[in-house]
């Protein structure tokens, strides 16, 4: 064993001696003088801070047929700022309020003050064996649910102001 760490050790000692040499002795670091210069833009400005209104961001309209691969619905922005992201936490659940699937989704949007935006995203279903219930009974066996959905977040979009 003590002699296997000694061929060893000599190995990596040998390979590091005949390792080859990659530096380049031709390139010179400069140091040049940066000018500073600090505008308006950048200046920190103390801000209030911002908190999750409960109605602030409603969801209506939601629509899903059997044969559908994605879920629609529409997004209203009741806050005066715009709005660029909004997670939401779906529950579906059978006739009965039976919890069929819950999950988080993500919708990246732009959503100004006051505007109404229809959003889509995947849907759970991926079998096509469910159906919302306001959508209309499809001609194919599929099993009716409800669904809930509640605002979890909404992401503030800060632009610069147009010149």
């Amino acid at each position: 064993m003590n002699r296997f760490l000694l061929i060893f050790s000599i190995i990596l000692v040998a390979s590091a001696a005949f390792a080859t040499d990659t530096t380049h002795r031709t390139l010179v670091a400069k140091s040049a003088p940066v000018a500073l210069t600090v505008s308006p833009d950048s200046v920190t400005i103390p801000c209030s801070p911002l908190q999750f209104i409960d109605g602030a961001v409603t969801i209506k309209g939601f629509d899903k047929r059997a044969s559908d691969s994605r879920e629609t619905f529409f997004l209203t922005n009741h806050t005066s700022l715009r709005i660029s992201r909004i997670v939401l936490s779906f529950r579906y659940s059978d006739m009965k309020g039976r919890v069929i699937h819950e999950r988080e989704v993500a919708v990246d949007c732009d959503l100004p003050s006051g505007a109404t935006r229809q959003a889509t995203v995947k849907t759970f279903d991926v079998h096509h064996i469910f159906y919302y219930y306001l959508s209309g009974k499809p001609r194919k066996s599929a099993t009716p649910f409800q669904v809930s959905a509640r605002i979890l977040r909404y992401d503030v979009m800060v632009t610069r102001p147009v010149q």
